[in-house]
């Protein structure tokens, strides 16, 4: 039998009179490798683990992983940001996907028109960095424009008009879109932000 090499101790070993030496038995035969590191359980998970486990919103997810500078930034935990995210339902409700943008004038009315594949991947990334806010400190109730990874767009988070829950401040607010106020739906914190889920999307007019 063959032993690995290294840490051996010679014995000998008395049999009557004679005397057998063995040079090949180890001192310890563990070579198994180190478990990793787990997650201490008082982390968050960063934005990226987080939003693979909503199942509602997967849609957007989808999306958002087709824009390597926001997947990338939401996985950075040096990064903090604010993802406001359309639920299944929200995407689908809008009747035009994201990659296509919303229906145009035509001659013939609102329709769809033919893009290329480099418009259809720029309508992607305007849709998904509209619902992206570079921080997590996020005042609910200042009423100022808070600005979007999108270049130029802005949004305005307020409260339902004058009503409030009572409960938790956030559950009193949402995206204000002139007449359209599209409601936080739920608030799920991670390592390097926040995600709110909407019940609508931000328009990206």
């Amino acid at each position: 039998m063959r032993f690995p090499i290294g840490h051996i101790l010679p014995i000998a070993l008395a049999l009557g009179s004679h005397i057998i030496t063995a040079t090949q038995i180890p001192i310890s035969m563990s070579n198994e490798a180190e478990a990793p590191l787990a997650r201490p359980l008082n982390t968050l998970p960063p934005l990226f683990d987080t939003l693979i486990l909503q199942r509602s919103s997967s849609i957007f997810f989808d999306y958002l992983r087709e824009v390597p500078s926001v997947s990338t930034r939401i996985a950075d935990l040096s990064k903090n940001s604010t993802l406001l995210v359309p639920s299944n339902k929200a995407v689908i409700a809008l009747g035009w996907k994201p990659e296509r943008g919303p229906p145009v004038n035509t001659p013939s009315g609102k329709g769809e028109v033919e893009i290329s594949e480099v418009a259809s991947k720029e309508n992607v990334v305007k849709w998904v960095e509209a619902h992206v806010l570079p921080t997590s400190d996020l005042d609910l109730g200042s009423k100022e424009l808070q600005p979007t990874l999108r270049d130029g767009k802005s949004v305005t988070i307020g409260r339902r008009g004058d009503l409030s829950t009572g409960s938790e401040e956030w559950k009193d607010y949402g995206v204000v879109q002139g007449d359209q106020f599209v409601p936080f739906q739920s608030r799920i914190e991670a390592s390097n932000g926040v995600v709110y889920l909407l019940d609508g999307a931000v328009d990206i007019d």
